[in-house]
C-alpha cells in the first residue's frame, strides 16, 4: 500500500506499507526505512506511518489494525492524500480522525491537516475502539527529530509525564482533556508514562 500526497494531481510525497505476517510489530531496521526529515526539501511535504515509536517511509508490519499517519509540512495546512492498496490487501480502507471519532472510506482522496499528529489512522474495519486493548488505543511516538507525541484512540489523554533514562521528572501534563498532546525535547532517550480519562495507562520507552 502506498500513501500519497497529491497537490494539483501530481504526487508530492510517498510512503509505503507493507503487510507481511511474519514482520515485526516495532521499527525493525532491516524491514522499514525510518523517514529522514530533509531540511533541504522543507517545502515539499513528507508523509509517515508508525512503526514501533518512530516515523517510517516504509513500514512493513503484520496487519494494518489502526495505524498511525501523517504529514510534516513547512505550515499548518490542509492537504490532500490518496492510498493505493495493491492486490495483496483486498479489505477495504478507511481513515480514522481521531479528533472528531469520524471514518472516512478512502475510496478517493481526502483532505487531511498536516503536521496533526495523532490525529490520524489508517484502518481495514471501522473499529469498536471503546472495547479494544489499551495497547492499540495509546501510542507514543516520534513523527520527526525533537518531538514527543502522544494519542489516544478510545479516550481522552488525562496526563503525561516524560522521565530522562535515569529516572528524572523532566515535564509533566495534566488536565489534557484532548486525544493527542505534543513536546518539544532533546535528541535522546525517555521514559512516557500515559494516564486517559478512562484509567488506562501505559509506560513507553522510545527514542526521540
Amino acid at each position: 500500500m502506498s500513501i500519497n500526497v497529491v497537490e494539483n494531481g501530481k504526487r508530492m510525497a510517498m510512503a509505503k506499507v507493507v503487510v507481511k505476517e511474519d514482520a515485526d510489530g516495532d521499527f525493525n531496521n532491516d524491514e522499514d526505512i525510518e523517514l529522514l526529515n530533509n531540511t533541504e526539501l522543507e517545502d515539499i511535504p513528507q508523509v509517515y506511518t508508525i512503526a514501533g515509536t518512530q516515523a517510517a517511509a516504509l513500514n512493513t508490519l503484520p496487519k494494518i489494525g489502526i495505524l498511525p499517519f501523517g504529514v510534516i509540512a513547512k505550515e499548518k495546512k490542509m492537504v490532500a492524500v490518496e492510498l493505493e492498496a495493491n492486490r495483496y490487501l483486498d479489505a477495504p480502507l478507511y481513515i480514522l480522525d481521531a479528533k472528531t471519532g469520524t471514518y472516512t472510506p478512502a475510496d478517493h482522496a481526502i483532505e487531511i491537516e498536516a503536521n496533526e499528529h495523532g490525529r490520524y489512522y489508517i484502518t481495514t474495519a471501522m473499529y469498536n475502539i471503546e472495547s479494544d486493548s489499551e495497547e492499540n488505543n495509546i501510542r507514543c511516538f516520534s513523527p520527526q527529530s525533537g518531538t514527543i507525541t502522544v494519542s489516544s484512540i478510545a479516550s481522552n489523554l488525562a496526563s503525561v509525564s516524560i522521565y530522562t533514562i535515569d529516572g528524572k521528572l523532566l515535564t509533566s501534563a495534566s488536565g489534557i482533556n484532548a486525544t493527542s498532546w505534543q513536546k518539544q525535547v532533546a535528541t535522546g532517550i525517555y521514559i512516557i508514562k500515559v494516564a486517559t480519562e478512562d484509567k488506562k495507562e501505559k509506560t513507553v520507552k522510545m527514542k526521540v
